[in-house]
């Protein structure tokens, strides 16, 4: 998980946890390069020794930072969706579970897209497997949805566009504004789901 609750863990665990919430919110602000070990401690109120003490430099932080999340986002999602047999129901599930997440670790969200690619070569390519783990689900789900009559590029471009809907919220969702995470993550189902009826009724299914 990417956050847990303030009292779980062992103290080294806590202090984990609170270091890369920190840098996090940094990170998303004022990006990985322009952040420094000392603006981290500065923010926690620590020594840079002591920082340096539960991480050896700032890409181990962001390696902690973007592998949590994505453990976040694949965790237990093959499960949640096959509690329903109702395609339907599936898509509305995998788009609702993806916008909550992303309301909720909003900055967390902003860090993967901005910086990921400042991952050392090992942690990049785990951070891509699982990126691709969750392409994967997010396919498959499709491919159920359109049915046996789409093409095979059409599915990709399909399940491209509706990461795209509910990925680049975080560049402009605020979770606390007059449209709530619920509410975003049904705007997104129905025009996703009105264009595929549509290109459904276009080909005659």
């Amino acid at each position: 998980m990417v956050e847990r609750g303030p009292n779980s863990g062992t103290k080294k665990e806590r202090m984990i946890q609170t270091i890369a919430r920190t840098a996090t919110k940094l990170f998303s602000k004022k990006g990985y390069s322009e952040t420094s070990m000392e603006d981290i401690a500065r923010l926690l109120k620590m020594s840079k020794a002591n920082l340096y003490y539960y991480f050896t430099d700032k890409n181990e932080i962001l390696a902690h930072i973007l592998g949590s999340f994505l453990d976040l986002i694949l965790d237990g999602i093959d499960e949640f969706l096959s509690s329903t047999d109702n395609v339907d129901e599936r898509l509305r599930r995998f788009i609702q579970r993806h916008v909550d997440i992303y309301a909720r670790y909003m900055f967390h969200a902003k860090v993967l897209f901005k910086e990921v690619n400042n991952l050392a070569h090992k942690d990049l390519k785990r951070a891509k497997e699982k990126e691709r783990q969750y392409y994967r689900v997010a396919k498959g789900l499709i491919a159920q949805y359109v049915g046996s009559s789409a093409k095979e590029e059409e599915i990709t471009a399909l399940t491209f566009f509706l990461l795209g809907m509910c990925n680049w919220s975080y560049s402009w969702y605020d979770p606390k504004g007059k449209i709530s995470p619920s509410r975003l993550s049904e705007l997104i189902y129905r025009v996703f789901k009105g264009g595929i009826s549509s290109l459904k009724k276009d080909a005659g299914v």
